[in-house]
């Protein structure tokens, strides 16, 4: 089966290391120089996420594309769901009932016919 997933832009604050703590083991107590450690941060948790093929900081929404079967399994390197919808005829977002998914073991399973109103 073919899917696509995108995991969108990390969330507001999401971080591998707080900035406090790469401070803190840096050796540097002072605010001088907090941006130049932002910056430095975000590049280095993107060359992580890079170097491992997912994200490992929380993202704000992860899509996923895939073409519709009555019983999907999708592998995904996500923590947790917490909605699934499905883009109706008009291309409207439509939530996917909780009772027609589960996500176990990093693979997400979707046991239902395809919606008649969907695209």
């Amino acid at each position: 089966m073919n899917f696509e997933v995108d995991y969108g832009p990390k969330a507001a604050n999401a971080e591998i290391v707080s900035l406090e703590t790469a401070k803190h083991n840096s050796n540097i107590f002072h605010n001088e120089d907090d941006s130049l450690f932002e910056v430095i941060q975000s590049a280095i948790d993107d060359q992580i996420e890079a170097y491992l093929g997912y994200p490992v900081v929380r993202r704000e929404e992860v899509k996923i594309r895939a073409e519709w079967h009555s019983s999907l399994s999708i592998p995904v390197k996500i923590e947790a769901i917490t909605s699934i919808n499905y883009k109706d005829l008009d291309g409207v977002d439509q939530p996917l009932a909780t009772k027609d998914y589960e996500f176990f073991g990093g693979v997400l399973n979707i046991n239902l016919d395809k919606p008649a109103n969907s695209g």
